[in-house]
C-alpha cells in the first residue's frame, strides 16, 4: 500500500483520507513482539524509534548504548519500521526481529513522505497494545537519548501532567509554498497562512492520555506528509493539547563535547544527526561524566 507521493503529482483526486492508509479496522502489523505493558508491569515511558528499514547499524548502536540501559529505569524501547522497496532489506528485518524481539514493522512503504502514516501507525500500535504506557515518545533513529536525564526530567518536572506533548515548540511557520522546496505544501492541502503550533518531529514526549486523542482526531482531517506539523500541530491544537516547550529537546549536535561540569550537562534529553560512532563517542562520555 504505497502512498504516492502527492506533491510531485499534484493530483487532487488522489485521496487525502487517513484512513485509506492507516486502516483503522485491520491488523497492520507484520511482526510479532512481547508487549511492554501486562497487567502486573507497565512502563513509566514507552519509546518509539522511528527507523528505516535499512539503518540496522543505527537501530544495533542504540541497543548497545543508550537503550542498554532503559531497564533501570523502567522504560522500554522498540522500533517502528515500515517496508522496503528492496524485499532482501523486509527479509533481513524479518530476522532481525527474531533475534531482538523488538521491531514493529506495519505494512506501508517507508519513505519521507509517508512520515505522517509512519507516525500514525505507532499511536495505533500502542493504542492496541500499549495505552496503559504513562508516557510514550516518539524519537528519530539518528538520535541519543539521555536515560538518566530523561528519566529525572519525567519524575521531577513532569510530574504525572496530563494531556500534553513536551518538545522543541515552533511557533508562527508558514508553509512553504515553493514547488522546489523539499516541504511543499499547496493551498489545496492547506490553505491557512501560517501552522499552528508544532514540535520538532526529531523527539518528543507525550502522556499517555493523548496517544488515542491525537490517533482519534486525525481522522478528522486532510493528511498532509510533514507528520510534526499534522499530528503535533493540526490535530492536537483541534482538540486542545497543550504543547510545550523545553530547552533539553533542543537537540544539541555536539552534545560529546559539553564538559561534564557543564549545566548543560544536566539537561541535554536528547543530541540529533548522530552516526553510530559518535553513538558510542557519547555513551562513552556520558558514562564517564556519571552524567
Amino acid at each position: 500500500m504505497f502512498l504516492k507521493h502527492i506533491l510531485d503529482e499534484k493530483n487532487i483526486n488522489i485521496s487525502h483520507s487517513i484512513r485509506d492508509y492507516v486502516f483503522p479496522e485491520k491488523l497492520t502489523t507484520l511482526t510479532f513482539i512481547e508487549n511492554p505493558c501486562t497487567p502486573t508491569q507497565v512502563p513509566l515511558i514507552l519509546i518509539i524509534v522511528c527507523s528505516n528499514v535499512g539503518n540496522i547499524a543505527l537501530r544495533q548502536s542504540i541497543r548497545e548504548t543508550w537503550a542498554s540501559e532503559a531497564k533501570y529505569y523502567n522504560i522500554h524501547v522498540l522500533f517502528l519500521l515500515g517496508l522496503s522497496k528492496k524485499n532482501s532489506l523486509n527479509v533481513q528485518a524479518i530476522e532481525e526481529n527474531l533475534k531482538y524481539n523488538d521491531l514493529i514493522i506495519e505494512n506501508f512503504i517507508d519513505s519521507y513522505y509517508n512520515l505522517t502514516i509512519k507516525s500514525l501507525m505507532l499511536l495505533k500500535w500502542v493504542g492496541h497494545n500499549c495505552k496503559s504506557a504513562h508516557y510514550v515518545m516518539k524519537v528519530d533513529d539518528d538520535v541519543y537519548l539521555n536515560m538518566k536525564n530523561l528519566y529525572k526530567f519525567v519524575v521531577l518536572f513532569i510530574n504525572e501532567s496530563k494531556n500534553f506533548l513536551i518538545g522543541k515548540l515552533y511557533t508562527k511557520e508558514r508553509p512553504h509554498r515553493n514547488e522546489d522546496s523539499k516541504w511543499y505544501i499547496p493551498k489545496f492541502i492547506y490553505p491557512n497562512e501560517t501552522y499552528p503550533h508544532f514540535l520538532c518531529g526529531v523527539g518528543y514526549l507525550m502522556s499517555g492520555d493523548v496517544v488515542l486523542q491525537l490517533y482519534q482526531e486525525s481522522f478528522n482531517h486532510k493528511w498532509i506528509f510533514l507528520e510534526d506539523v499534522f499530528l503535533t500541530g493540526i490535530c492536537a491544537e483541534n482538540i486542545g493539547l497543550e504543547r510545550r516547550d523545553h530547552l533539553g529537546f533542543h537537540f544539541f549536535e555536539h552534545a560529546v563535547d559539553v564538559e561534564c561540569n557543564s549545566i548543560h550537562a544536566h539537561m541535554i534529553l536528547l543530541s540529533h544527526h548522530i552516526n553510530p560512532k559518535e553513538m558510542s563517542r557519547i555513551h562513552y562520555k556520558i558514562s564517564k561524566c556519571n552524567i
